[in-house]
């Protein structure tokens, strides 16, 4: 049996150790960190690389549907999500292939869970992170139906419409942008994730603007917003970003980091 370097998030002590013990008896998972809130889970993700995320929903601060917002798509891990939602939001994550474990957690549905992640990572190629992360956002989306529709002023300001609420969003405060199947994730300065419809290439031609450039196959920066660089193996980098981001650079993208470092050097 393959076995899964697992990362697991919920907020409450016991349900952790529940959901640890959970996962031992099932076999199969290495669980290489527990977290108690969706911060903690991308400080994981970045340093650990698991190939699954056991997240609880409903965690302060930053919850489960935030944490995977927040992650960049080329290194997103399976997710699977454990949950009290309603059978209407079950069935969102149902079509879109996303797994979910209604609490209080049953042993045997779980194994399923973790059978249907083995199965998914036997077939999936790195490339497909970026559709992965396309077909959680669709099932958050269906759920929550927080999604917001984008206009552009003649100003170049984007305006964000929720329902009635429409806000004006400068490109310059943008921090950096993720793509994720039909949609795209707007990081700003103020560690808010804005979620629209758009691809990449339509975005960054709507922006315009030299400051953004890629830096991974489905995401870019503003360059102006790195605070740090650090190197990588495989000449890649690890991006500092204002706000406390961190973004990886792959190797097929990184001159333009290059470029945009070696012009600020001193």
């Amino acid at each position: 049996m393959r076995r899964l370097r697992t990362v697991v998030a919920d907020d409450e002590p016991l349900a952790r150790r529940l959901l640890c013990a959970s996962l031992d008896a099932c076999g199969g998972v290495d669980v290489v960190r527990c977290c108690e809130s969706g911060r903690e889970v991308l400080a994981a993700v970045r340093e650990l690389e698991p190939e699954l995320l056991v997240l609880d929903v409903e965690m302060p601060g930053m919850n489960g549907f935030d944490a995977v917002r927040a992650m960049q798509s080329d290194t997103l891990p399976l997710v699977i999500f454990v949950t009290a939602f309603s059978k209407y939001a079950i069935d969102a994550f149902e079509v879109n292939a996303v797994d979910y474990v209604l609490k209080p957690i049953d042993d045997q549905r779980l194994a399923q869970a973790l059978n249907r992640a083995r199965a998914r990572l036997g077939v999936r190629a790195p490339r497909d992170r970026v559709e992965n992360k396309g077909l959680v956002m669709q099932a958050i989306m269906d759920i929550d139906d927080s999604e917001s529709v984008a206009d552009w002023h003649t100003s170049q300001r984007i305006a964000l419409r929720d329902g009635a609420h429409v806000e004006l969003l400068d490109p310059g405060d943008i921090v950096w942008v993720d793509a994720a199947g039909d949609y795209m994730c707007l990081h700003d300065l103020r560690d808010r994730t804005h979620v629209i419809r758009s691809t990449m290439n339509d975005l960054l031609k709507r922006l315009d603007d030299p400051r953004f450039a890629r830096v991974h196959r489905s995401t870019a920066v503003n360059l102006e917003r790195i605070e740090s660089a650090d190197f990588l193996a495989k000449g890649e980098y690890l991006l500092g970003l204002q706000g406390g981001g961190l973004v990886k650079v792959s190797r097929n993208y990184s001159s333009a980091v290059r470029r945009y470092l070696n012009r600020r050097s001193v």
